[in-house]
């Protein structure tokens, strides 16, 4: 399949996190226009599903600013220290939001985070065998996050009982949960 040609692009507007590009593209002999949302100074996104040594899955309900509510997810952050290594920085960040961490992680997907709005992709892990390192969450000022626990038996009845109480739940959740459930276990 041919891609779409591109012909132009301009920054309509850049702030310190995101920037609003214009762009003109070719495809089928016919000219649109679109308007792509991108992540300034970022490397890449990473999404881990915890999972420990016991079989329990480690999720966060996290207060999300642009939703104004809280979202059942997993750990996930921004990359934009071009040192520091997928892996290493999964680790770092799983420590920091779960108080776990693993010697086992493993590489499931890169998914877009909304195809037509963004550039951004994130790329999915699945870390086994998680530990318990600490009881304390090092938390940025603008976080607010709750840990939850569940044993992998009882996540289905868990997720629904969060589905019928109208929790928003992260979409890149029930993927993980089904990368586990199918390829890993």
């Amino acid at each position: 399949m041919n891609k779409p040609e591109l012909w132009a692009s301009k920054v309509l507007f850049a702030w310190k996190h995101i920037s609003l590009r214009w762009q003109e593209v070719t495809f089928r002999g016919r000219t649109f226009e679109y308007e792509v949302v991108v992540r300034n100074r970022i490397t890449w996104i990473v999404w881990v599903l915890p999972v420990t040594e016991d079989n329990k899955i480690v999720l966060i309900k996290q207060f999300r600013i642009p939703q104004n509510d809280f979202i059942l997810e997993t750990p996930a952050w921004l990359c934009d220290k071009e040192w520091e290594s997928k892996i290493d920085a999964t680790r770092r960040e799983m420590q920091e939001e779960t108080w776990y961490d693993s010697d086992n992680i493993v590489y499931a997907y890169t998914a877009a985070s909304s195809a037509g709005l963004t550039s951004e992709r994130i790329d999915c892990y699945i870390a086994l065998n998680c530990k318990k390192v600490t009881e304390i969450l090092a938390l940025d000022g603008s976080e607010c996050i709750e840990v939850v626990e569940v044993p992998f038996d009882e996540i289905d009845e868990y997720l629904a009982s969060e589905i019928a109480s109208w929790t928003i739940i992260d979409w890149k959740l029930p993927a993980l949960l089904y990368f586990y459930r199918n390829m890993i276990r």
